[in-house]
């Protein structure tokens, strides 16, 4: 059935330069689709008109008021077909698609290695090799010291971004993870890079990685679910392509080999972007003080060390990401000042001074971890934080910064 009034789906939307041509590509950030579609500017104008109230007709006519051209209604038909065999448009086959998917993921036993040979490789020696040279590199701290440092780590900040791009973020956190008392669980809170309904997506399932996979505690999880009053459930798919806790998983497993008996809690924490809007603490919204409330309460009953990981990252500049203005290094300056700024907030574990200090401007950088960091601050019990790293990725099309710390 023609699709007569087209509404795109939350997708990641990205300049890219090909062959000396400026196009955008189309990306699902929950993969109904593996697939990318690259599309020229004109198509991008069509796309925004994409939202459910404007017809074919409409974007006609939008069409010749912005460009003087006219446009035919099967050039448009064709784009919408096109990317609707990709599933970023609303309806009756991504509702299908969605609900096979949800099942599918439901009866799996662990959450599969997603990235294996996409993001990271899959043979375990490569990978050990990768990672090790995360710590010997450069920027790295070196390998961690056999003798354990004597101390538990109640928390701890590491990137999200790849491996190539944030390696030696990754290597100052783990190097201290590694040295430190081994915790029995360690509580993940990752970023949803999607949208979700709940302010947080909790799973069951444990993480496959390329060094074998890592249980999950279900009773952990469950305890926190239970304190919350909220389906923590409802989301549970978004697990299934984000990256933000496969890529912990896989350190961890590294460093914590399957005899250890060291077990996973996985949360996916959702966009704090109204709070930004409207200037009021997340805290002072049942939900998150409910989850964060309810982390705190899990942990104190578990009996065992418990370690929280946030998986973040931090700014996010540059025409990727929207931005009309180049990343010089006048603005790189400004990123590092703003970002030591807020992570000063977060040396003295005030997730309040650290909602303030983004939100003073918008969150104009785009904290991605946001929601993580402030979900971690206001869980755990630490006497001290130490940042331990700060770093960047920077070329012409995005800049994402990231930092290292540990809480104890």
């Amino acid at each position: 059935m023609p699709i007569d009034y087209p509404k795109l789906r939350p997708i990641d939307i990205f300049p890219v330069e090909m062959s000396g041509r400026r196009l955008f590509g189309l990306r699902d950030p929950m993969e109904l689709s593996d697939q990318t579609v690259f599309i020229p500017p004109a198509g991008l104008f069509i796309l925004q008109h994409f939202d459910g109230t404007h017809s074919i007709v409409d974007i006609q006519a939008a069409y010749m008021r912005k460009f003087g051209d006219m446009l035919l209604s099967d050039d448009i038909r064709k784009l919408v077909d096109q990317i609707d065999e990709h599933y970023f448009l609303e309806g009756d086959r991504v509702e299908a698609r969605l609900a096979a998917m949800k099942e599918e993921f439901r009866l799996s036993p662990i959450r599969p290695a997603n990235l294996a040979d996409k993001t990271y490789p899959s043979d375990p020696g490569q990978l050990r090799a990768l990672i090790e040279e995360l710590f010997t590199g450069p920027e790295g701290p070196g390998l961690p010291e056999a003798e354990s440092s004597g101390r538990h780590l109640a928390g701890a900040i590491a990137p999200h971004i790849d491996y190539a791009r944030g390696g030696a973020g990754y290597a100052w956190t783990y190097k201290a993870l590694a040295e430190a008392e081994p915790s029995a669980l360690y509580v993940v809170l990752g970023t949803a890079h999607q949208p979700i309904s709940t302010m947080v997506a909790a799973t069951r399932k444990g993480f496959d990685t390329p060094f074998g996979k890592i249980e999950a505690d279900a009773e952990f999880v469950e305890a926190v679910a239970g304190r919350c009053g909220e389906d923590l459930f409802a989301d549970e798919l978004a697990h299934r392509a984000e990256h933000s806790v496969e890529l912990q998983a896989v350190m961890l497993r590294h460093h914590f080999p399957p005899d250890s008996g060291v077990k996973i809690a996985a949360f996916l924490c959702g966009s704090f972007y109204p709070f930004f809007s409207t200037g009021t603490s997340p805290g002072s919204d049942e939900r998150v003080a409910a989850f964060t409330g309810a982390l705190r309460e899990a942990i104190e009953a578990y009996g065992r060390p418990v370690t929280i990981l946030a998986s973040v990252d931090l700014a996010h500049m540059g025409a990727k990401f929207g931005d009309s203005f180049p990343v010089d290094d006048s603005r790189l300056g400004w990123i590092e000042g703003e970002d030591r700024e807020m992570l000063a907030h977060v040396e003295r574990m005030d997730p309040e001074g650290f909602f303030r200090e983004v939100c003073k401007d918008g969150d104009s950088r785009r904290i991605c971890g946001f929601a993580s960091i402030y979900a971690m601050l206001s869980a755990v019990r630490a006497d001290r934080c130490e940042l331990l790293h700060y770093g960047r990725w920077h070329d012409p099309a995005d800049t994402v910064t990231f930092a290292s710390a540990v809480l104890y």
